[in-house]
């Protein structure tokens, strides 16, 4: 999986589309796939992503994924880059 890793409490997945948030690539924490947990989405990459967020705590999970958007859980809170960076801008 290409481009995951924990910044400050965020886990983050933008596969190609890095290159706009170069910072945030800068200030990650990238850690490895965590162990395999139980089936919570449709898509396996994308429930490794989940496993990984909870593993940290994170607060939330920074994807345009379709998948994880669409996820009835949402736990941690599943958030697009344009409206986490928003919100960054907000606080």
């Amino acid at each position: 999986m290409a481009c995951r890793g924990l910044a400050g409490g965020v886990v983050w997945r933008c596969g190609g589309a890095c290159a706009g948030y170069t910072t945030l690539a800068t200030v990650a924490n990238v850690q490895p796939d965590p162990a395999a947990g139980p089936a919570l989405t449709r898509d396996p990459d994308d429930d490794c992503v989940i496993h990984l967020a909870r593993a940290h705590d994170a607060d939330y999970i920074v994807s345009g994924d379709a998948d994880l958007l669409e996820w009835n859980e949402q736990d941690p809170p599943v958030v697009p880059p344009a409206e986490f960076e928003a919100r960054l801008s907000q606080s």
